[in-house]
């Protein structure tokens, strides 16, 4: 095998790929008159090249690491991600369902401390079913 493609030998898709052109040439669809290793280096190196999150969910998720806006992800819904960021005075959450549709709610506030137990023995009663 050509030391050019040696870097995707190990991937995962290489056995896909590998398993995918055998079946080709066994059932007569193409000819591979190439070193199959090459072939199948080559067709890696081209798909690794394809920017692959082009999803909207990682362009928010870029665009949060470039402004340094603090988040967290959490998974609520079996057809969505829902991304917590946090502002100052507001925490925000983006849900982002497979198809790139968004649902967006803000939560503001004043962000004082309040201390002590009863305070939050408060809320969980208050929230009771």
């Amino acid at each position: 095998m050509s030391s050019t493609y040696n870097e995707y030998k190990f991937l995962k898709e290489w056995k896909t790929i590998e398993k995918a052109l055998k079946e080709l040439v066994k059932n007569k669809d193409i000819q591979v008159t190439t070193q199959p290793d090459y072939v199948i280096g080559y067709i890696l190196k081209k798909l690794k090249s394809v920017k692959t999150n082009n999803h909207p969910l990682y362009e928010i998720l870029e665009e949060l690491d470039k402004t340094k806006i603090y988040y967290k992800l959490e998974r609520t819904r079996e057809n969505s991600v829902m991304v917590c960021a946090t502002i100052v005075g507001a925490r925000i959450e983006i849900e982002i369902f497979n198809d790139g549709k968004f649902e967006s709610s803000i939560f503001k506030g004043d962000e004082s401390v309040i201390s002590g137990q009863e305070f939050v023995k408060k809320i969980i009663n208050d929230n009771r079913d």
